[in-house]
This record gives structure tokens, C-alpha cells and sequence, in this order.
């Protein structure tokens, strides 16, 4: 059933408010009492039934903490500084998805623990796997303090084609250093190191082995981009039936 008003979670105490927002026409989701919510809800257990017989046109992550975590990636350390990385939980990103209708738009904050600009790009990026089309970059205010947010809309989760064709639009916006791909054949582990200038003489082999990658990521500005992670992919997709 789809709902008319906009879902916002972690918003803290109602008295908060958010000026962009009409209150008549949200549902605040926290998971504590004391928030005074109109559900609680917390994102690693069942989702109530009062909020799952709904499909959400907009929901807005306010202040969950569990929503991305910044690492240095420890999958290639050879540039300087190493390499920023983001976990994303599949969990909560399931949720998300299950509350969200097609199309639907989801607000997630911008929060850095390096520089803007480069953790701009990653988290659109990595958001990409997941089924999420990044849209734009939009400010919210809550009380007086403005806060920037990213926002996606929710499309299906891309097949092998549509992750070699988001590569091949990373390669042509950023500098990409490497493709990384490992992959299984009969209990054997392999890996390929593709450069950039090499990619489109790859795709052939890559799609070639198809089910039996587990790790697919581009790697550009000191960042890497998982585009199959199959701990995280596969444990969305079984989530998701």
C-alpha cells in the first residue's frame, strides 16, 4: 500500500524540528520512548507491521548511526595515504529498500571524516550496486543548523551489464587507476588487474565468468568502488526475496 507521507528515522525528540518538512504529513521513527515517535523502529530487528504494509514515496535518514561507516580500504594500500573505503550495512540497507516505494527518494547525510568533495563521489558510487540512483545534493535544516544530504532514488538492483556500463561512465569521469577482479573456477581463486586502457578488451572476460566473481571494484582517486562484494550483494538479494 503506498503511503502519502514521508517516513523519517533517528529524528530525535518531535520538538526537533525540520523546516523543510510539514510534520501533518510525516511519520517519525525512532527507537527510543523518550523521542515521543510515532513507531519505534530499530533497524537491526523486525520491522513493525505498522510500517512495513506501507511503501514510502520519500524517506529521510535524519540521525541513524548506523548508516555508513568511513574505513581505509585494506584491499590495496599502495598509493599514498592509503585508500578511503565505505562499509555499507546490507542490513539496513535492505530495510530501506523493503520501506521505500519504487521510485521513492531516500535522504542520507553527508558525514566525512576526510575531505568533501572525494566522499561526495564515493558514497554516490557506492550507493550504485545497491539500486540507488543518486539524484542531488540537497540542504535540510533542523532548528537553525543546515545539513547537507545526499539524495537517491530507488531502482532495481544492477545486473553484471549495468555494472560494466556504470564502469565504463566512472572511467570516463575520473582517473581510474585499476580494476580488480577475483573470482572462483572449480575452488580455484583467481584474480584479474585490469587497467583502465584495458577494460573494453575485458569486458568479454568478465562477463564470461559472471557467477563466479565475488569481488568486483574500480579503484580511482584514492578510493575504491565495490561493485560486487558478493558477502555484502548476496546478502542483500537473499534479504530482498
Amino acid at each position: 500500500m503506498l503511503s502519502d507521507k514521508t517516513l523519517v528515522l533517528c529524528h530525535g525528540h518531535k520538538d526537533r524540528k525540520i523546516k523543510e518538512l510539514d510534520y501533518k504529513e510525516t511519520i517519525l521513527a525512532t527507537i527510543t520512548l523518550e523521542d515521543e515517535p510515532d513507531v519505534i523502529v530499530n533497524l537491526f530487528e523486525k520491522l513493525p507491521e505498522s510500517l512495513t504494509k506501507y511503501k514510502f514515496p520519500k524517506i529521510i535518514d535524519a540521525f541513524c548511526p548506523i548508516d555508513v561507516n568511513y574505513i581505509r580500504s585494506t584491499i590495496k594500500t599502495s598509493f599514498r595515504g592509503g585508500i578511503i573505503d565505505a562499509e555499507l550495512d546490507p542490513t539496513y540497507i535492505n530495510k530501506i529498500r523493503k520501506l521505500l516505494a519504487d521510485d521513492g527518494l531516500f535522504y542520507i547525510r553527508c558525514i566525512y571524516f576526510v575531505d568533501e568533495i572525494r566522499n561526495n563521489e564515493l558514497l554516490i558510487n557506492k550507493m550504485f550496486p545497491f539500486g540507488f540512483e543518486f539524484v542531488k545534493l540537497e540542504k535540510l535544516t533542523f532548528d537553525e543548523t543546515s545539513i547537507k544530504f545526499h539524495v537517491y532514488r530507488k531502482k532495481a538492483v544492477p545486473k553484471l551489464e549495468d555494472l560494466i556500463e556504470f564502469t565504463r561512465e566512472l572511467i570516463q569521469a575520473e582517473n581510474v587507476y585499476e580494476i580488480q577482479v577475483k573470482y572462483k573456477d572449480r575452488d580455484v581463486e583467481d584474480f584479474l588487474s585490469i587497467s583502465a586502457g584495458e577494460f573494453e578488451d575485458s569486458i568479454d572476460t568478465i562477463l564470461s565468468l559472471d557467477k563466479k566473481i565475488y569481488y568486483f571494484a574500480i579503484l580511482y582517486n584514492n578510493m575504491t568502488v565495490e561493485l560486487i562484494n558478493k558477502f555484502d550483494i548476496t546478502a542483500l538479494l537473499k534479504m530482498l526475496k
